[in-house]
């Protein structure tokens, strides 16, 4: 796939409800004009979110911190940031981490830096005016990186994708969330009623700016599907990358990991990564495994973990990377995390998370529970602590640990 395709007006007929276009182009009149808007709505920003999606926007920001496995997050980068909204939802789920918003409108980050969210420490997140096209991070820094409703307003997305790769740790992950055309038949039509017409008369009446409020259905008219979005991130060098609508099919959520240095960009040959030493178990507990410190590693595709997995004793089929792929078409997001010693694989968890109809909480699921080498059973504790850690990390109210029979 070649460079990002870009949009203009003129190729979008006028129908129905779409009157008038705001002067909306590519490069850097685009840029100007984005953020001239973003500015001009910077007051009323937030209330129009909750009431455009009824709340829905709360919601997705929630999953979206979801996927980027909170636990674990110790530094992270808000793309597009805006009032600041989804770096402060990150921080109340990642206490530890260090989160920079960074965004090009002015007026926007002046509300964000005066938010006081509870639970959030005023110094955990920080606020610098920046371009997402050229992020002022060192490269290989952050432990995530996530945007929401940011992607339609630059004029280059697969540049953002690259500069999201190129800031990332190995290992790290990346969470887009993204307005997309709707599919459903029955739904689109209903839905383009809304959101061509309705919603354009709201922000006109709340923010007294009609046109920025225009622009936004246009935006997703001419923006791709989620599919070729996808794709786009896939070119970035992310190999494995899943795609999640939510809100009744009208957002996309794009999530990837990106793989180890030595497999390079757009490779799906074994990946992973690895992070520091989490205890250090008492050998004479051990029955055969020599005892010393257990590491954690996240494998990032199927070969790494099978491949891991195999080493324990009896595996089952339902602990297998492909399993855990095939639910995920059913909602179920997967964790998987492998404990080593002295660079040998002692146990394993695949611990599955579905969200459940109350926004920020789920249900957890492991199936056939830990597994766990019977020459190590001394890792025990650890792992059943770290499965406590995820579901408490992730919000589960529930977690099904089936029986290994």
């Amino acid at each position: 796939m070649g460079p990002n395709p870009t949009y203009s007006p003129r190729n979008v007929p006028v129908t129905g409800w779409i009157r008038r276009r705001p002067p909306v182009s590519v490069g850097n009149d685009k840029a100007a004009y984005v953020e001239a808007m973003f500015d001009a709505i910077a007051r009323r920003y937030d209330l129009m979110n909750r009431l455009m999606t009824g709340g829905l926007d709360v919601a997705s920001r929630s999953v979206t911190v979801d996927t980027v496995y909170p636990e674990l997050v110790q530094t992270a980068v808000d793309i597009g940031c805006g009032t600041g909204d989804l770096a402060f939802a990150l921080a109340k789920r990642a206490p530890r981490a260090r989160i920079l918003g960074i965004d090009f409108s002015a007026r926007m980050l002046e509300h964000a830096a005066i938010k006081r969210v509870s639970g959030v420490p005023s110094d955990q997140v920080r606020f610098l005016r920046g371009d997402g096209m050229r992020l002022p991070v060192a490269d290989d820094s952050t432990d995530a990186v996530v945007s929401a409703w940011v992607l339609r307003n630059v004029a280059d997305v697969s540049q953002v994708f690259s500069e999201a790769f190129r800031i990332l740790r190995p290992g790290g992950r990346v969470a887009f969330l993204e307005l997309t055309p709707v599919r459903s038949k029955w739904f689109r039509p209903l839905f383009r009623v809304y959101f061509h017409g309705v919603v354009p008369i709201l922000g006109r009446w709340l923010s007294g700016q009609g046109q920025a409020y225009q622009y936004l259905p246009e935006s997703v008219d001419r923006f791709p599907d989620a599919e070729t979005l996808g794709e786009i991130l896939r070119e970035a060098g992310f190999p494995d990358v899943s795609v999640r609508r939510l809100a009744f099919g009208t957002l996309a959520l794009h999530t990837a990991t990106k793989p180890d240095r030595s497999v390079g960009k757009s490779s799906h040959s074994d990946a992973q990564v690895s992070r520091p030493v989490i205890g250090n178990v008492n050998p004479d507990r051990g029955l055969g495994v020599e005892g010393g410190p257990l590491t954690l590693r996240w494998p990032v595709d199927g070969a790494s973990w099978n491949s891991s997995v195999a080493q324990l004793d009896s595996p089952h089929a339902l602990q297998s990377w492909e399993w855990a792929e095939f639910r995920r078409q059913a909602g179920w997001v997967p964790t998987r995390v492998l404990f080593e010693r002295g660079g040998r694989p002692v146990a394993a968890i695949s611990f599955l998370r579905r969200a459940t109809p109350v926004p920020g909480w789920g249900v957890g699921y492991v199936p056939k529970g830990p597994i766990v080498d019977s020459r190590a059973y001394d890792v025990w504790p650890e792992v059943l602590a770290h499965v406590a850690k995820i579901a408490k990390d992730t919000r589960c109210i529930f977690v099904k640990i089936d029986p290994d029979i």
